[in-house]
């Protein structure tokens, strides 16, 4: 008899957990029966899942349509949703359903509403729908393309999920966020534009989407969340935009094919610590470009990327945070143009073997730790437009043989070229106000010390440790008034220099020219200064700005002349490489070349002037380029070529 009654008890159960689930059905003008749950106190229906539990998960099949309207009791009643029972959405885990046909009646499309069809191909989502809703359209293995209307404006969670066949799919200007997983492991597709009217993308949102080889991100977005785009292995080239304040940790890690960063954001957050979450995480970036409007570089922004040789830092920088280019083992060339940059931690560029310096000539202020222990070092010319350079600016410089410091300075900062010991040679500038404690400590091989100015400027604490004479302008007696301790743990010897004159003429690269006219002069003396270029090369100009040459002056004080050479760019040794194309040309954003061993890109403008350069990358972004006709220099393992190009 119990068993009787506990029979009939789940029977009943389960009779009013289905007449619960729906309240009519009717015959879709497919054929298929369709299940309705009126919305309480409206003239609405949603489609419902007739239903909750496996049992119903092939309730339909085939090409279904969706009516906009359907009658019951004499009541007209719109179709406006996709309503869930449970868990489950209302077609869920229908997998023989192949098309469906959804009315301009429906606002959004539910939860899970067609999660698991697996044999669902195409999709067209109507013009009346504001949202696809988590897991909408999860797990559609045979999904290839959907259209999304522009009247949409969130993309939800998983929304996508698990679409392996979708190649392609656009995402309107309506748009305003994607949420996360919203397109995770869609690994057939191959291209996705993010519009600007999307501000956020969500965490994983295209995360293993492996053949993904080109991402727009346009201007708009502010976050990119954590591991959104982890895993796409086909990705080489990502273009961050100036809007951007925050990327996630792991946002593009393990994208293997990744070399190429165009970073823009101008105020982006720090980047994680942990090597295992940086945002960049085992991606072999060999070429960053750092946008001219970027304020801020992050820190850990390049954290042991091996692969970069060469960084430039624009004029518009105005801070660059810790261990940003911590453990670029392959870093050789720093090209530094930030007009005003704040002082630099001693990890800013630790593990870095920079070797090459040029530091652009509208500087005004050298960072402390600028180029702290960096070894290899051997020269740097500080230009005229420099007032200032920071404490520890060049401490250990041990390779470092010569110093120009221009007329300009005003101040060396404490222990700026402390255990600089190959150093031999230093001119004081005639304005230099204020020297700081242990600013040439330690420069052992430092002998000769010029100061151009009468009256010494303020000094720190034992500035030099190494017996040498300090050359000061003849009358200049408040020099011997200075205390030993302020020059040294020794006595430097002065010497007033009131006969010969010593001038120093210096070439910036002895591999692309020569110099002469070097020698010591007596006061007033009109002396001729020579560069001369090597075959390949040509002069530019002189440290103070001068471009005559020869280039006569007129001794007046000990003074030195670095000149400056380049490179010729010309056609010379040009192969024309006839089977090399590039396209699209005219373009407003990226040009792909079709052979993929280029090992550089020296872009021209009109007048013949070199404005950007692209290492190792056969996909190359003009977007930052102002319009105009431009020469593409282009040399491969092959030959050189020229190409010219329209940025229109």
């Amino acid at each position: 008899m119990k068993k009787v009654i506990l029979s009939l008890i789940i029977a009943v159960s389960t009779m009013i957990s289905t007449v619960c689930a729906y309240d009519f059905s009717a015959v879709s003008p497919s054929g298929h029966t369709l299940y309705y749950e009126i919305i309480s106190g409206a003239t609405n229906v949603g489609v419902i899942r007739p239903g909750s539990g496996s049992t119903y998960n092939n309730y339909v099949s085939g090409n279904v349509v969706i009516p906009d309207t359907v009658s019951y009791n004499g009541t007209t009643y719109n179709v406006t949703e996709f309503r869930i029972v449970g868990t489950y959405g209302t077609f869920e885990n229908c997998s023989s359903l192949t098309s469906i046909t959804i009315p301009n009646s429906i606002t959004s499309i539910g939860y899970s509403a067609f999660s698991g069809c697996s044999s669902l191909t195409s999709v067209t989502i109507p013009n009346s729908a504001t949202s696809i809703e988590d897991y909408a359209f999860s797990g559609c293995s045979s999904l290839t393309s959907v259209t999304i209307p522009n009247s949409v404006t969130s993309i939800e969670d998983n929304a996508f999920n698990g679409c392996s066949s979708l190649t392609s799919v656009t995402i309107p200007n309506s748009v305003t966020s994607i949420g996360g997983s919203a397109f995770k492991d869609c690994n057939n597709l191959t291209a996705i534009t993010i519009p600007n009217s999307v501000t956020s993308i969500g965490y994983s949102a295209f995360s293993g989407c492996s053949s993904l080889a080109s991402v727009i991100i346009n201007n708009g977005i502010t976050s990119i969340g954590y591991s959104a785009f982890y895993g796409c292995s086909n990705l080489t080239l990502v273009t961050i935009p100036n809007s951007v304040t925050s990327i996630g940790n792991s946002a593009f890690s393990c994208c293997s094919s990744l070399t190429t960063l165009n970073f823009n954001a101008i105020n982006c957050n720090d980047f994680s610590s942990n090597s295992s979450y940086h945002p960049f995480h085992n991606c072999p970036i060999s070429t960053i470009n750092i946008g001219d409007s970027v304020q801020r570089i992050p820190a850990y922004f390049a954290y042991n990327k091996t692969s970069l040789s060469v960084i430039t830092i624009p004029n518009s920088i105005t801070s660059i945070e810790d261990n940003a280019f911590s453990g670029c083992s392959d870093l050789a060339t720093l090209n530094f143009n930030a007009l005003n940059c704040s002082d630099f931690t001693s990890s800013t560029f630790s593990d870095s073997p920079i070797s090459a310096i040029t530091i652009g000539d509208s500087v005004e202020h050298i960072p402390a730790y600028f180029a702290y222990n960096k070894t290899a070092i051997s020269e740097i010319i500080i230009p005229n437009s420099v007032t200032s350079i920071g404490s520890f600016a060049f401490n250990g410089c041990s390779s470092l043989d010569t110093i120009i410091i221009s007329n300009n300075i005003t101040t060396l900062g404490e222990s700026t070229f402390q255990n600089c010991n190959n150093l031999v040679y230093a001119v004081l500038s005639e304005n230099m106000s204020s020297i700081g404690n242990k600013a040439f400590y330690g420069c052992n091989s430092l002998h000769n010390v010029t100061s151009l100015a009468s009256f010494p400027p303020t000094l720190g604490t034992e500035v030099f440790s190494a017996t040498a004479i300090l050359k000061v302008p003849c009358g200049s007696e408040a020099y011997y008034s200075v205390p030993p301790t302020k020059w040294s743990e020794y006595f430097i010897s002065i010497e007033e220099v009131c006969n010969n004159i010593t001038i120093t003429v210096v070439s910036a690269n002895e591999n692309m020219g020569s110099v002469s006219g070097s020698g010591e002069y007596e006061i007033g003396t009109e002396v001729t200064i020579t560069a001369t270029p090597k075959q390949g090369y040509r002069f530019v100009s002189w440290n103070d700005g001068n471009t005559e040459n020869p280039r006569t002056i007129i001794v007046e004080a000990e003074a030195i002349y670095v000149a400056t050479f380049e490179e010729i760019v010309g056609i010379e040794g040009v192969s024309m490489l006839d089977e090399l194309s590039l396209y699209p040309n005219p373009t407003s954003g990226t040009i792909t070349f079709s052979s993929t061993d280029i090992c550089k890109v020296e872009i021209m403008d009109a007048m013949g002037r070199m404005v950007e350069v692209y290492n190792n990358s056969y996909i190359i972004d003009l977007s930052k380029l102002r319009k105009g006709y431009y020469t593409l220099r282009v040399i491969t393992d092959r030959g050189v070529a020229l190409r010219k190009v329209i940025r229109k």
